[in-house]
């Protein structure tokens, strides 16, 4: 057996993943025993005729100094990737009871009071441009797959998030009843049509952390990243 191949079995074989020093240093200090045990025994056993040479022996050292580096380095990521997503809890935390809007087209259109009266009023909704844009076309359909509401804007409309309330009136001129409604949205430019990102509201009931990463629930038993939140309203 060669020693690199020795090298690699040494360390599939070691305890990866200790995060104190002292495992650390035990761990290191372990990997070149058995590093210096294997190149003694090759030195007792090899050819007198064709001894190892000075070269071959510094590439041997280099490789275990290579396997201790790679080792280092994995240690270091793991830190930075805990300090990260440490960070990104935190931030998570912060939002809490605030409105946001993520990706998703659902509509909720409600009743609301307002100065004593009360009126029929859509959680935000929107969408996200990734260029600019000349004209936009939004289609609201209702849980059938009726189309109750077809708006188009000719405005320029730089890239960005954008929102909009529905007061639930239909092409018709009636006005729907609360309930879950649905949306797509089509922009345009002059070179045709553009990317977007249909945007719906939820408000962060809590927070939490878990193999997934952080996840904020926002309503509709319904959860989402930290990155997936687009707009904090």
């Amino acid at each position: 057996m060669g020693i690199a191949a020795s090298i690699n079995e040494v360390r599939s074989n070691g305890h990866i993943g200790e995060s104190t020093q002292n495992n650390k240093a035990v761990k290191e200090e372990s990997l070149e025993q058995n590093f210096l045990n294997m190149l003694l025994t090759q030195l007792k056993n090899q050819d007198p005729t064709n001894p190892m040479q000075n070269h071959e022996m510094t590439s041997q050292i280099a490789q275990i100094k290579t396997v201790q580096g790679i080792e280092s380095l994995n240690q270091t990521v793991n830190n930075l990737a805990g300090k990260i997503e440490s960070k990104k809890y935190l931030d998570a935390i912060a939002l809490k009871d605030k409105d946001v809007m993520f990706r998703g087209n659902s509509i909720t259109l409600g009743q609301m009071t307002a100065e004593g009266r009360d009126n029929i009023l859509s959680q935000p909704f929107g969408f996200e441009l990734f260029s600019p844009a000349q004209q936009i076309m939004l289609t609201i359909e209702d849980k059938q797959g009726n189309v109750v509401q077809h708006i188009e804007e000719d405005l320029p409309m730089s890239a960005g998030v954008y929102h909009y309330r529905w007061n639930g009136e239909g092409l018709d001129g009636s006005v729907h009843p609360p309930g879950k409604y649905t949306f797509s949205i089509t922009a345009k430019n002059e070179n045709g049509v553009i990317a977007t990102v249909p945007l719906m509201h939820g408000r962060v009931s809590s927070v939490s952390n878990n193999a997934q990463g952080t996840q904020l629930a926002v309503g509709f038993n319904k959860t989402i990243s930290l990155d997936e939140v687009r707009e904090i309203l």
